[in-house]
């Protein structure tokens, strides 16, 4: 699915932002994305409700897990 628009971001029922770019990374094995969210609702462990045009999808403010500063998935 492409994300032609911008989809909702909430908490608790109340939208704090939008969901700008979202994939599956095959490496990790995840759906990930980026939203806009003020400062309060980016605090790690924060849970988000994300409004797909599918329907409703849980997400988590999580540490950058894609990052791989000590370059170990290339020496693998």
């Amino acid at each position: 699915m492409w994300l032609e628009d911008v989809w909702p971001v909430s908490i608790d029922g109340r939208k704090v932002g939008t969901l700008t770019c979202a994939s599956y990374s095959p490496r990790l094995e995840i759906n990930m994305g980026y939203a806009w969210v003020p400062i309060q609702a980016a605090e790690l462990g924060s849970r988000l409700m994300i409004t797909s045009p599918k329907g409703p999808l849980s997400a988590e403010v999580v540490p950058l897990p894609f990052w791989d500063a000590a370059k170990d998935v290339p020496k693998a």
